[in-house]
């Protein structure tokens, strides 16, 4: 507060620092009240609090060229979550996941890593347990019971035709030719140890499909320790700076109550 010049009265309306710091040494035990009361809400919540663990992956995409994109990946895996919870009978049979273990998912989040052929998966759940046997039977799933699995399907079969085209002119390159038996015939165009190479290719490919490891995991999941969800440090600071926010305004509405009840009794 300032003194007047004139009546040297101190004016009640300009506040200054120092008054405000008198304010709160006075009124220190409503603010310290008030901070424990928040703690001691937070510390409640934290321990009350449905706790989430958090199960994280990745998904490895094992081919020679694109023909099942991180993006579809992706979004089979968000449609995953999205039809467990409308079907979840189902969506358990399709994983080979009894229905309570699955129940206990509470969320699965897919996330393509840029310039790999990685896709980030976390499953959040109220059992570590449940959230290990799914993210462990993704893989099987993606390319057996998800829309991928159609297009896999599709690509399997088009490269086993192939592969048998490609066995025919290996066995004999000058069939269909017209040429007699006993004819030598050099074809410079065909290089029987490039065909080779590819039909080796080729069956290295379906048969990586025939055993279901196109889509496979990084490593092996890993139960969580902590629970991701309630966060309990970033609770209690969260408590802290909101119970000092509080606090102070609780000791000036305080005091400006006191005041104001002084007034109406001077009055």
């Amino acid at each position: 507060m300032k003194q007047n010049a004139e009546n040297g009265q101190f004016r009640d309306n300009d506040l200054s620092l120092y008054d405000l710091w008198v304010t709160v040494r006075k009124r220190k035990f409503t603010i310290l009240i008030v901070v424990l009361a928040s703690l001691a809400l937070a510390l409640a919540y934290t321990a009350l609090a449905q706790k989430v663990y958090r199960v994280s992956n990745t998904l490895v995409l094992n081919q020679t060229d694109d023909f099942i994109t991180k993006g579809e990946i992706a979004a089979a895996v968000k449609e995953l979550d999205r039809f467990r919870v409308v079907h979840g009978e189902r969506t358990a049979r399709l994983l080979g996941m009894p229905v309570e273990e699955l129940g206990a998912i509470k969320r699965i989040k897919a996330l393509e890593i840029k310039g790999t052929n990685l896709v980030q998966v976390d499953i959040d759940t109220i059992e570590g347990r449940s959230g290990v046997a799914l993210m462990d039977a993704l893989p099987s799933f993606l390319q057996t019971g998800s829309n991928s699995a159609e297009k896999l399907k599709m690509r399997r079969a088009l490269l086993e035709k192939n592969r048998d085209d490609l066995k025919a002119i290996i066995d004999n390159p000058t069939k269909g030719l017209g040429l007699s038996s006993n004819t030598v015939v050099y074809v410079p165009s065909i290089d029987l140890y490039a065909l080779r190479e590819k039909y080796n290719n080729l069956t290295m490919i379906i048969d990586m499909m025939k055993q279901g490891r196109v889509i496979t995991l990084a490593s092996q999941t890993e139960s969580p320790g902590a629970p991701y969800k309630p966060k309990r440090a970033f609770t209690v600071l969260m408590a802290l700076w909101a119970g000092c926010f509080l606090g102070v305004f609780a000791a000036f509405f305080v005091e400006w109550s006191s005041g104001a009840r002084r007034t109406r009794l001077s009055g």
